[in-house]
């Protein structure tokens, strides 16, 4: 007989599974809507940051950060499972272009560095993000060769609510060493999840979790998950127990702060990241509830039109890069309160109010208009989906082939 919560689980996944599968069919039709060559046309992924110097494959017409970030989620859509006509051309697209930009930036060195930061180089995170990606371990080494000390990033490169960035970027390369060499092949890696953990642990003992926290633990999560998936057994040595516990404590404490029935669009996208968290599956029975509340509060944001966007006063304000005078805003603080750093220091110009993002803020939720940035945050919704559409399928198949129990 099967138990109780197995039961409850092959039912909520039956009872969940169409409706799911009809909001991935809307969401790959809202996309399809808004693409336009290898691009899109959502303003949010045709901005183009002041200094961009990204190399660019001879057969792109065009390559920036956010295209980057979208062609990375595309790739993984298609890797997570079948997708529909209008995505699987396009998965396939961004795969490719990625796998013929990466030996453009090989060698070329980071912007954004403690150690032999240069001007062309490739931002740091969207570096390690495309190695991990293509598992590529040339990638991992030179990110690996560009610490100083426990750290890639310059103290104060973010700061205010921004902070968290500098962990999240960091994130992505002990993701990608993980993933490749492990993190014991660099002693400077282990050194700066040393320090992470050291930094990470007593912010996770606060009540209130805003975005920043929750994603500071989405990331370190991403990086144990990684860890686990290189071990024999699939776990994580017993000295990361601490840190696991507190990242998934952070991310249940930001889920219980937004109870049900309360309009979920204006946390879309952290809801559909805390779906598609890998450090879920470390976290056995609290980490499936965490998913399937997560998956939901995504599901019922999801806009008649079938896109998901954010829409609440914060976009209304329209505080973004796309926001008119911004730029030259922007540019004008940089100047005077990081004379030395450079436009890709992402905070200083948090002219637009506390909410206001940078314009490398791949995640942001603060744009102009309702529609601002919902092929991202569509895009992000539907890897969410595509995810659980592949666990439900694993999940039949082992049920098929599991031998009848003995009468």
């Amino acid at each position: 007989m099967m138990p109780f919560a197995a039961l409850l689980a092959v039912l909520w996944s039956c009872l969940t599974s169409a409706a799911m599968d009809r909001a991935f069919q809307r969401g790959a039709a809202c996309l399809e809507r808004d693409m336009d060559g290898d691009g899109f046309r959502d303003p949010y992924l045709t901005y183009v940051y002041p200094d961009e110097r990204l190399p660019t494959p001879p057969s792109v017409s065009v390559l920036t950060y956010r295209l980057v970030d979208a062609h990375v989620i595309l790739a993984m859509l298609g890797r997570a499972g079948s997708l529909p006509a209008p995505l699987s051309g396009p998965a396939r697209r961004a795969e490719s272009i990625l796998n013929e930009a990466a030996p453009l930036w090989r060698g070329r060195g980071f912007n954004n560095t403690i150690r032999s930061a240069l001007p062309d180089g490739i931002a740091l995170d969207t570096y390690c993000m495309v190695g991990w990606l293509l598992r590529d371990e040339r990638m991992a080494r030179e990110a690996a060769a560009a610490i100083n000390g426990d750290r890639w990033i310059p103290r104060g490169w973010y700061d205010g609510p921004e902070a968290f960035r500098a962990m999240a970027d960091e994130c992505w390369c002990l993701r990608l060493t993980a993933a490749t060499t492990g993190l014991n092949a660099f002693p400077g890696a282990e050194a700066v999840l040393d320090r992470i953990e050291r930094e990470f642990l007593p912010r996770a003992q606060e009540t209130h979790v805003e975005s920043g926290l929750f994603y500071e633990a989405w990331h370190v999560g991403m990086v144990l998950a990684e860890e686990a998936a290189r071990s024999p057994d699939g776990k994580l040595t017993r000295d990361r127990d601490p840190l696991l516990a507190a990242a998934v404590r952070v991310l249940d404490r930001w889920a219980a702060a937004r109870p049900y029935g309360k309009d979920s669009s204006a946390d879309v996208l952290e809801w559909s990241n805390l779906a598609s968290a890998d450090v879920l599956s470390l976290a056995g029975a609290e980490g499936e509830r965490l998913k399937r509340r997560a998956l939901a509060a995504a599901l019922s944001a999801q806009g008649e039109d079938g896109c998901w966007s954010i829409h609440d006063a914060r976009a209304d304000r329209c505080c973004g890069p796309e926001a008119p005078g911004y730029a030259d805003l922007w540019s004008a603080n940089q100047e005077m309160r990081h004379p030395d750093r450079g436009p890709r220091a992402s905070s200083a110009h948090q002219a637009c109010g506390p909410e206001a993002r940078g314009p490398r803020a791949s995640s942001t939720h603060c744009a102009c208009g309702p529609r601002a940035g919902s092929s991202f945050v569509t895009l992000r919704a539907l890897l969410a989906f595509q995810r659980h559409r592949a666990e439900a399928v694993a999940a039949t198949l082992e049920r098929e082939n599991s031998p009848a129990p003995a009468p």
